[in-house]
């Protein structure tokens, strides 16, 4: 008997809460009060037993007049953790069975391992004992049990599971029941039981998962106590099932690194606060309103034009002939990708993958988007030095208003634990090795992508596009100044996109959030908009181009992964 007082719900819930935040498709989803508990609980165990695992049996649940909730079972086995002696290699073959079984009812359990692992008279046997319920009640459930192979292990205690499993769910189960049947028999025998039940391919896709993070408690301290190494158990696996070691799969959702960008956008937002702390705010929702709107949808479009401009520079990067809609789809996907997970080594991951996809070795695929960025950095320099050289602009773009001094410090903080650890690694031959033949690798591959570059047709891509995006960014800004009122030169313009853009990408903030706006400010002002005016403009310009287009780029990524692009 199962009893459910609000001190065990609001346990749960905490639990369930922190799981939910800080892993990935681990634990049990959140309950949001002790009858859904017992629900949840209830119905997963009448399904699993309707599938033909055995386990406890559901005679009842309601609640008393303390306002308790109760889950009344009938219990069924002993707990192998309680019968160690009963492990065997039939036993960890068994795992399987139940396990298959289990999932190909679309459930998961969530917590396989020796507290909730069971055994007990096999099923017939059970049936055999006597039970008081009629035939009727017994309905589907005896009938799957009757007809499936007489077995003597079951699964108990489903208040982590789920059901229409998703796949990372049905990984973390195989991984802890692998986990589970390592401890009890042994390496090479759990490994060899785990390879006859799932094949090579499948056993493949688990080992990402056999990691600390998806295990039970109980198994993370039996891990710890008696040395398992996890990585090794990897490695073997992988040699047993012939198939190159995976990556481990991400299940933390909070990392340093996502600590450091929460920090990143704190500095940023207190950026944004000094460059507009003298702003009157009611005064920038007059401009706002008194804006002719037909020009603010002409710079709306022409920030919308500018990923094409940034696809058109990609396709001329590329190697190989793509098609324009997949790589369009890939610049609208990569704004979704900046804004939700923001650092390069995501926006480099997807468009690597793309490539790849599309026929392209890894250090092709890596040559693209550096191409593709050297020549954007190229073309911003020349129409940098072309403006500073031929006119008479001279916006003094220091930004002491808006880019607080410790950024500068935070920044050479970041290059100097960057040039530490790059000592590091190369000062230990075998991560010298590995590193040294990589790069050989990348090489060899990014430059057959270079040496297509002699091709007018490629080179023109290359550098227009990125011209293009640069002067569509600045006619879209300019634009949302018309529409206050004011009208600035192209030249103006560009040189301020360019100025804050190479600025913002020198200091480690996401997205350059509060920098961008903050310099954008500034170079208007000093090009002759009042403050709140040119405020109102550039807020309208980041709307467009950097808060509002990851709305279409998040249809865009999944469009590209439901086609295969990914």
């Amino acid at each position: 008997m199962k009893v459910f007082g609000r001190d065990a719900n609001d346990t749960q819930l905490l639990t369930s809460l922190w799981r939910t935040v800080w892993y990935r498709e681990a634990g049990s989803p959140p309950s949001v009060g002790r009858l859904q508990q017992v629900e949840h609980e209830a119905f997963l165990t009448l399904l699993a037993a309707q599938a033909g695992v055995p386990t406890a049996r559901v005679i009842t649940a309601g609640a008393t007049a303390e306002d308790d909730v109760l889950l009344v079972l009938r219990p069924w086995g002993q707990p192998l953790a309680a019968t160690p002696e009963r492990w065997s290699d039939d036993r960890a073959r068994e795992v399987w069975t139940v396990l298959g079984r289990l999932h190909g009812a679309g459930v998961t359990h969530g917590q396989v391992d020796d507290g909730h692992l069971v055994t007990g008279p096999t099923p017939s046997d059970r049936e055999s004992e006597g039970s008081e319920e009629s035939e009727e009640s017994e309905g589907s459930a005896a009938a799957a049990i009757a007809a499936a192979p007489a077995i003597a292990l079951g699964l108990v205690d489903f208040r982590g599971g789920s059901v229409a499993p998703s796949d990372p769910r049905l990984r973390t189960d195989e991984a802890q029941a692998l986990v589970a049947t390592v401890l009890a028999i042994g390496e090479e025998p759990a490994l060899a039981a785990a390879l006859d039940h799932l094949g090579p391919e499948r056993l493949a896709a688990v080992l990402p998962f056999v990691q600390v993070t998806t295990l039970t408690p109980r198994q993370r301290r039996a891990v710890r106590d008696e040395q398992i190494d996890l990585d090794r158990l990897r490695d073997r696996a992988a040699e047993l099932a012939e198939v190159e070691a995976p990556e481990l799969e991400k299940m933390r959702r909070v990392s340093w690194s996502s600590v450091i960008q929460v920090v990143l956008l704190i500095v940023a937002f207190m950026a944004m606060s000094r460059a507009i702390g003298g702003v009157d705010f009611a005064v920038l929702a007059d401009q706002i309103g008194d804006a002719v709107w037909w020009f603010v949808v002409v710079g709306f479009v022409l920030a919308q034009m500018t990923r094409l401009a940034q696809a058109t520079a990609t396709l001329g990067a590329a190697p190989s002939r793509l098609p324009l809609r997949p790589v369009y789809a890939l610049q609208l996907a990569l704004s979704y990708i900046g804004l939700a997970v923001p650092t390069s080594a995501a926006r480099i991951g997807v468009s690597i993958r793309f490539f790849q996809r599309h026929g392209l070795p890894s250090g092709s695929a890596l040559a693209v988007g550096a191409l593709d960025g050297v020549a954007g950095f190229i073309v911003q320099i020349v129409l940098l030095l072309g403006i500073l050289v031929l006119t008479p602009a001279s916006l003094e773009l220091d930004l002491d208003n808006a880019v607080p001094i410790d950024l500068t410090r935070l920044l050479a903080v970041i290059i100097g634990i960057g040039v530490v650890i790059g000592v590091v690694l190369l000062s230990l031959p075998s991560w010298r090795g590995r590193i040294i033949g990589w790069v050989r690798q990348l090489a060899s591959e990014a430059i057959g992508a270079i040496r297509g570059l002699r091709s007018p047709r490629r080179l023109g891509m290359l550098f227009g596009g990125n011209l293009a995006s640069d002067v569509l960014f600045a006619l879209a800004l300019g634009a949302f100044a018309a529409s206050m009122g004011y009208s600035i030169g192209l030249t103006e313009l560009i040189f301020i996109n360019i100025s804050v853009s190479l600025l913002a990408g020198l200091l480690p903030i996401p997205g350059g959030i509060g920098v961008v706006e903050g310099g954008l400010t500034f170079g208007l002002v000093r090009a002759g908009m009042p403050e709140e005016t040119a405020l109102a403009a550039v807020l309208m310009y980041r709307l467009s181009t950097f808060y509002l287009p990851p709305i279409w780029g998040f249809f865009a990524l999944k469009w590209l992964e439901r086609n295969k692009h990914l």
